[in-house]
């Protein structure tokens, strides 16, 4: 039967609470440097350091990462990551262009970087393959509410940075056995929990902020009510 857990305090505390190689699919989102509207505090390079040396202990020999990031903070992830991870590739979301910036190319895409413990790794074989390019809406400003991509996430308000729930989604499938135990240690409005208890994954979620905390846990029960959970 899946479980969830849903805690709310610092993502580098919390996760010492986590058993050795327990976690299928780390999937998360953690603040970038170099976005300046986000309520979240940004982590120092030694607390990136911790946190991926806590990634390698928590994860199954079988596990994997998906960790979203910034301009400039891949390459510092990358190398922490790398230390004792196995590189794989590089995601890409590609949006609409934006507004121009000063001297400057407009950014259109955010990366995510995908790391393997070993290279016995979950891979579910399915079509379509997946590849490392996925093209939707921003989530803000004109084109925020197309479809359902961003349904419930309230990225306006809590100004989070939301991914789209079809990309979470395909990741879990592809990198998680049936009942598998995803971890998002910065869950923000909770698309990672949303997407894992619909595809009845064991879920848990940490997030600091208290009304980001509130909206995640209302919209993922929301998904409980569907499916055989134990909270």
């Amino acid at each position: 039967m899946s479980k969830l857990q849903l805690l709310k305090g610092d993502a580098l505390k919390l996760i010492k609470q986590i058993e050795d190689k327990s976690i299928d699919l780390i999937l998360t989102d953690p603040p970038y440097d170099d976005v300046s509207n986000i309520k979240t505090p940004r982590l120092t390079d030694m607390q990136k350091k911790t946190l991926s040396q806590e990634f390698y202990r928590v994860l199954k020999p079988t596990g994997s990462i998906i960790l979203f990031c910034g301009f400039t903070d891949m390459f510092k992830w990358y190398n922490f990551l790398s230390e004792k991870m196995i590189f794989k590739r590089v995601l890409v979301i590609v949006y609409p262009p934006g507004r121009a910036p000063n001297k400057n190319f407009i950014a259109s895409h955010e990366s995510a970087l995908f790391f393997v413990k070993t290279e016995k790794y979950i891979w579910n074989n399915y079509k379509p393959h997946d590849t490392t390019v996925y093209y939707t809406y921003r989530p803000r400003g004109n084109m925020r509410g197309v479809g359902t991509e961003y349904r419930g996430s309230g990225t306006e308000k809590l100004r989070t940075t939301p991914k789209p729930l079809k990309l979470i989604k395909s990741l879990i499938k592809r990198l998680t056995p049936e009942g598998g135990v995803v971890l998002d240690p910065f869950m923000g409005s909770g698309t990672t929990g949303v997407a894992s208890v619909s595809l009845n994954r064991s879920f848990i979620g940490f997030e600091i902020d208290s009304k980001i905390y509130e909206h995640a846990v209302k919209r993922i029960k929301q998904q409980t009510t569907l499916h055989n959970y134990i909270i």
